[in-house]
This record gives C-alpha cells, structure tokens and sequence, in this order.
C-alpha cells in the first residue's frame, strides 16, 4: 500500500488513473494544477509521482527536475504519463531525474506493476537505510 500523487491538468485523465488505482490498497491524491503539485509532495510525501509533462505554466520536466533538485524530495519515484512519444521525449525525462516513462493510453495492469515497482524500491532502500 502507498500513497500515489497524480498531477495532469487533465480532468479526464486524472479520472482514468483514479479509476485504475480504485480497487486497490493505494491512497490516491490528485493535482491539476502544477503549481500546486510541488507543495502537495512537500506536504504529503507520496510514494509514487504520476506526472504528466504538458501542462500550462509549468511542465512535468520542470517539476520532476525541481523535485530532484530538493533533498528532502529527491528519492519519490517520478513516473512520467505522458502522451509524448518520441525516444527524445523520454530521454529529456530520464535527464530530469523521472524514474519511468508511461505513454498515454496505459492499461491498468501496466499503470499497477510500474507502482508496485517503485514502491517496494522505495521500501527496501528504506529499510536499508
């Protein structure tokens, strides 16, 4: 069980990965604006970040890379959700410090085992250290 941060300035798909993550043991928060997602995650801790990358004002590479930059909130899992495509696009991802990359449409089982990877990472490097 974890808690998982949603941020998309997209009702809809925020609505899709909720209704994927609803039957499960999970604690779903969501964000749609960016501003707000950098201060969620300094309140909440989540386990997991879903964040999308185009959104208005700012986007998820610049989250992602103010998040990696802060070393209270550097080691939360950054799974980018994006419907960007290009090896370019991931790779710029990777370079802000994202841990994964999804492409939009994602299944529900793709969307469980890449939280489920993340957060059983991010127990054991707790319980290491």
């Amino acid at each position: 069980m974890g808690k998982i941060l949603i941020v998309d300035d997209s009702v809809v798909d925020r609505l899709i990965l909720k209704q994927y993550l609803a039957n499960t043991a999970h604690e779903v928060i969501e964000v749609g604006e960016p501003e707000e997602a950098l201060a969620k995650i300094s309140d909440i801790h989540p386990d997991v970040v879903l964040l999308d990358i185009v959104m208005p004002r700012m986007n998820g590479f610049e989250i992602c890379r103010r998040l990696k930059r802060d070393e209270k909130l550097s080691r939360i899992p950054v799974v980018m959700v994006s419907a960007k495509r290009a090896k370019s696009d991931i790779f710029w991802a990777k370079k802000q410090g994202a841990e994964d990359y999804l492409t939009k449409p994602i299944t529900p089982e793709t969307l469980l085992q890449t939280i489920e990877k993340w957060i059983k990472g991010r127990q054991n490097i707790q319980h290491d250290g």
